[in-house]
């Protein structure tokens, strides 16, 4: 018997296709202990109270569904339960999610689901079509991240729809459907939330069973299980009886019989009480022999008494030499079917030992031989020849214990670590594990900030002795380091953080950088140095910003970089050179891009990189090829003598400009100032186009490199020459809290397109700069939410909301006025008007005379046209990209100019259309023209009402509940008018009598219009005057609209 027994636990537990070697596939997953499930089968809310978060973070669906659904219980002790289980979930952020889920229309997730199982019966099993999910644009994990929750309901169901589906249609044969949703290690606890939801809401449709053997079928599908039956623990018997039922008579021949044995061994392990029964399903079903001994032997395990044995040899014994015939053949089949694979594996032994003794034990040696057990040896080796004894490997587990906890202590490590010099030329070319690779470790433990070790200065020293290629362990070094920076050790000890870089320190890696007189200034760290703390400046401010609230929570404000830093560090220019290094960089080009994107918006326009690949193109190559040493030879000074040589001499600028063409973006960056500081000249009248356009050319090829500092010498160089006798200056911060200021520059810029040019690049840059610095002002003052919405009665949400669309409204309000402004600068001034018809005129009157003499005329207006039809394209093309950036900024600036067209086309639709809708916006459309009434001068009243009244009478046709409001609108009109007039004339009476009593008694008066006395004294007041003719026009309307109801009754 007990040899019998011997070979079961070798046949269940050493045999390498045993359900052991399946269990590796969970092994890295938390299962529910027996404790929390326990608390769950008895409800036991104290007992759930002491599970910590990532064991209650199992339980949460069914938590969940319980604290929201309507109770059966009624009494009070489980009102009192319900509390705690509510102020239990009210600290886990997950609950939202869940809460989300049960929010969905289950009926009608069914019946898509239905409809989808008989579409799946209908076109078969292998069918991709699909009622529940529509053709998907990525993977599922993709999609299942990117959706909402009634769509990850969706996806999840299809999923295990269409595995069911293909296990029902499988007769019996095993396979293993590969999922990404049961498969990505990210999404693996979002999934098991929707599974049990589902689960739970549509019992119908998806049988607990049925879902059970499903989940056989896919990767983890041993843990999905024993959530999904701990978050329904009622049905833990009727899962594993028809895991039993379902499963295979021999369950160690088949891949299936091994993963249903690994299940239904970790619902046992999650339910030890229950384990000796699922034990009498197996006997009773007749499956699964291995699972019968494997539960056996947990059990043993478990029982440290005597007893444990005795029930395990009557439970061996009972099966062999019991008077169940079919249970002793089944039994008895396992035990040959095991000693023929024993058999054979110790043949394979047998064979592998002889091999050993004949032929090659060195070989075999070699192949079994590792660093670590050459290290082990060595140490036995030096301890036998010293002391002369034989030590066991085992037994030195014991020194190092003593190594590492007592001699070598983490305190000792960390000291020591900060005084090992760092890695010169630190390249990926440099193999094997590097002081890098232990301060990486130490950081992530935290183990500098919690014995107070600075290690700043080592991290700072690496950086700056780095090399391409660049080392994969850099960028995690610095994000880690990041991290301990921000994120204090432990909540008992805040202050317990490494200390950032300096400003200096960062200033000093790009000395060099900033441009001189020097066209190849010398430059003391490399370029990969440069990036690496490039890419720490970038990544810094955005996890300060990211982590404003959890530090401002903490009391804890760590220090953030200046603007006057970010100025000086030449960020397009080190993109530029990362952009040419792609491949020795690996990844840190795109990560510098991605923080790009998200914090200088400005730095990543689409015309700037298309301008930068004309730049560096094949023709720019060509043209610096024929660059001869006279071009080199002009410098900044030289360029500053031809610009003062204007108007009269223009060809010596001419060349020196033709000649800075051939130089590349960086060697042209010690003539940005002297380039922008003289543009102003470039306004005077007699510079020629060419010189502009050479001009412009160069400002976008410096653009490439310094745009930030470019940008802000050129707003100063071009404004008004008052402001520049007055030396106001401009700096980044003002041009990013007010855009604007780009056009409050000199009136002539307006009309020379190349300059104009420049001026649209700018403002466009410092739209998106001015979003930006508003985002991240909003996160940097997140603290000031906090501090009020603790005695807030609305909520802790309200502040941030109301901030929130302040920064809306002021970025709506500085793009509509950016675009009225350019709008404006498109329409020809006065004096233009004035030329353009007094050259029009002269020009007929010539070509009357002579025709060959007109030639000058011609050019002339041609050349005036060219400028202001120049500037409308280049004003037009950019308001395009911010209506196609922005449609709402169509819709703001349409209201805020063209009110007399909305109104006039809200008449049109309102006829068209006379929807509840239109009802709202017409009156709203009403309301307007009485605020109006109230704020327009008397040129402009009459400008507006003239054409907007005949829309009221639309209004009255489309909607009869608006005639009081129309009329009352109407009569104030008139009173205005009149008031206005009184000083005047007291012959005005007559007309608002007239108005009143076509106020109080339409019906007396509604015929009056067809005759002809009434119509004549109507129009008996004939006057130029604008108000005389408006309480005409008043009155004729309220006329129409009178006879207009009259006619419809």
């Amino acid at each position: 018997l007990w040899s019998v027994l011997n070979f079961g636990r070798g046949a269940a537990v050493g045999r390498g296709r045993g359900p052991a070697a399946a269990m590796a596939e969970c092994s890295g997953l938390q299962f529910v202990s027996p404790y929390a499930f326990e608390a769950m089968q008895k409800v036991d809310v104290v007992r759930l109270a002491a599970l910590s978060d990532p064991e209650l973070r199992l339980l949460l669906p069914c938590l969940v569904r319980m604290a929201l659904c309507a109770p059966a219980d009624q009494s009070q002790s489980w009102a009192q339960d319900k509390k705690l289980i509510l102020r239990l979930l009210s600290g886990v952020e997950a609950v939202n999610s869940i809460v989300a889920l049960l929010s969905v229309d289950f009926h009608a997730l069914e019946q898509d689901a239905s409809k989808e199982q008989q579409l799946r019966h209908k076109l078969g099993g292998g069918s991709g079509e699909s009622i529940l999910v529509s053709q998907l644009q990525h993977g599922l994990t993709l999609e299942f991240e990117h959706s909402d929750s009634p769509r990850r309901l969706r996806l999840v169901l299809s999923e295990l729809l269409a595995i069911m589906n293909k296990v029902s249609e499988s007769n019996g044969e095993f396979f293993l459907k590969s999922s990404e949703l049961f498969e990505s290690p990210v999404y693996l606890e979002e999934a098991a939330d929707v599974l049990c939801i589902l689960q739970a809401e549509l019992p119908s449709l998806l049988p607990i069973v049925d879902v059970a053997e499903a989940l056989l079928h896919v990767k983890n599908g041993a843990w999905f299980l024993c959530l999904l039956v701990a978050n329904v623990p009622d049905s833990f018997n009727e899962v594993c009886r028809g895991l039993i039922k379902n499963g295979e008579r021999q369950d160690e021949e088949s891949v299936g019989g091994r993963r249903r044995t690994e299940a239904l061994r970790h619902l046992c392990k999650m339910n030890p009480s229950q384990a000796l029964r699922v034990r009498g399903m197996v006997v009773e079903e007749c499956h699964l022999p291995g699972l019968g001994v494997a539960l056996t032997l947990d059990h043993t395990k478990n029982e440290s008494s005597d007893d444990g044995v005795s029930d395990l040899v009557c439970f061996v014994s009972g099966l062999l030499l019991g008077t169940n015939a079919k249970v002793r053949t089944w039994f008895g089949t396992f035990i040959r079917n095991g000693q023929q694979v024993r058999q054979s594996l110790n043949e394979l032994l047998l064979k592998v030992d002889f091999a050993v003794n004949l032929g090659h034990p060195c070989f075999l040696g070699a192949l079994l031989s590792s660093p670590l057990t050459r290290q082990f040896n060595f140490t036995l080796q030096v301890l036998r020849s010293v002391f002369q004894i034989v030590i066991k490997p085992s037994s030195l587990s014991r020194m190092k214990t003593i190594f590492t906890q007592e001699i070598f202590t983490e305190q000792v490590v960390t000291a020591h670590a900060v005084r090992v010099p760092v890695t010169g030329s630190l390249s990926a070319n440099i193999t094997g594990f590097l002081p890098i690779h232990c301060i990486y470790q130490l950081l992530r433990s935290r183990s500098f900030t919690k014995h107070k070790v600075s290690i700043k200065d080592w991290i700072y020293r690496q950086l700056c002795e780095t090399t391409t290629p660049l080392h994969p362990q850099l960028l995690p070094l610095i994000d880690v380091y990041i991290n301990s920076i921000l994120t204090p050790a432990s909540k008992s000890n805040p202050e317990a953080t490494n200390q950032p870089v300096t400003e200096q320190e960062i200033l000093n890696v790009f000395q060099g950088l900033t441009g001189g007189e020097n066209t190849r200034p010398t430059q003391r760290y490399s370029i990969t140095a440069q990036l690496l703390v490039l890419y720490y400046v970038l990544s810094y401010e955005e996890a300060l910003l990211a982590n404003t609230k959890i530090l401002a929570a903490m009391q804890r404000k760590p220090k953030s970089y200046s603007s006057a830093l970010m100025d000086q560090i030449p960020i397009k220019y080190l993109i530029r050179q990362a952009q040419g290094l792609q491949q020795e960089l690996g990844g840190l080009h795109s990560a510098l891009l991605r923080l790009l994107a998200t914090n200088y918006p400005h730095l990543c326009i689409v015309e700037d990189w298309i301008c930068e690949e004309q730049i560096t193109g094949t023709d720019a190559l060509l043209r610096r090829m024929l660059l001869t040493t006279i071009a080199k030879n002009h410098s900044p000074k030289q360029l500053q003598e031809a610009f003062s040589m204007l108007p009269g001499n223009h060809t010596q600028l001419m060349q020196i400009l033709e000649h800075l063409t051939l130089l590349s973006a960086g060697e042209l960056i010690p003539y940005a100032e002297v380039l922008t500081s003289n543009m102003n000249c470039l306004l005077n009248a007699g510079v020629p186009r060419r010189i502009l356009q050479t001009v412009n050319k160069l400002w976008m090829v410096l653009n490439t490199v310094m745009p930030r500092r470019l940008w802000v010498m050129t707003v100063n160089a071009l404004q008004p020459s008052v402001k520049i006798v007055r030396q106001q200056k401009y700096t980044q911060n003002d041009l990013m809290i007010d855009p604007l200021i780009v056009l409050r520059c000199d009136q002539r810029v307006h009309r020379s397109p190349p300059l104009m040019d420049i001026t649209l690049h700018m403002l466009n840059g410092y739209l998106l700069a001015s979003k930006a610095y508003l985002n991240a002002h909003l996160k940097e003052t997140a603290e000031q939410d906090i501090r009020p919405s603790q005695n807030n009665a609305m909520g802790p949400e309200t502040p941030e909301v109301t901030r929130e669309e302040l920064k809306n409204a002021l970025l709506a309000a500085q793009d509509s006025a950016a675009v009225q402004i350019l709008l404006e600068i498109c329409l020809p001034t006065e004096e233009e008007k004035t030329h353009s018809s007094s050259t029009y005129s002269l020009l007929k009157s010539v070509q009357s005379t002579t025709g060959p003499k007109s030639s000058d005329v011609e050019e002339e207006e041609d050349s005036l046209l060219c400028n202001l039809r120049e500037v409308q394209c280049l004003i037009c093309c950019l308001l395009h990209q911010m209506y196609i950036a922005d449609p709402n900024i169509v819709k703001l600036v349409h209201f805020q100019v063209w009110f007399i067209f909305a109104i006039q086309l809200l008449s049109f639709l309102c006829i068209q259309y006379a929807l509840p809708k239109s009802l709202s916006v017409a009156r709203l459309a009403i309301n307007v023209m009485g605020t109006l009434l109230t704020v327009l001068t008397q040129s402009k009243r009459y400008a507006f009402f003239m054409p907007t009244l005949p829309c009221l009478v639309s209004f009255c046709q489309a909607f009869p509940p608006l005639y009081e409001d129309i009329m009352s609108l109407l009569i104030q009109i008139g009173q205005v008018c009149a008031s206005d007039v009184a000083t005047q004339t007291r012959d005005f009476d007559p007309i608002i009598t007239r108005l009143q009593q076509l106020k109080e008694r339409p019906n007396e008066v509604s015929g009056l219009c067809k005759d002809s006395p009434y119509k004549s004294c109507s129009r008996d007041i004939t006057s130029v005057d604008p108000d005389v003719q408006l309480c005409q026009c008043v009155e004729s309307t309220i006329i129409e609209i009178i006879n207009m109801s009259v006619s419809g009754v």
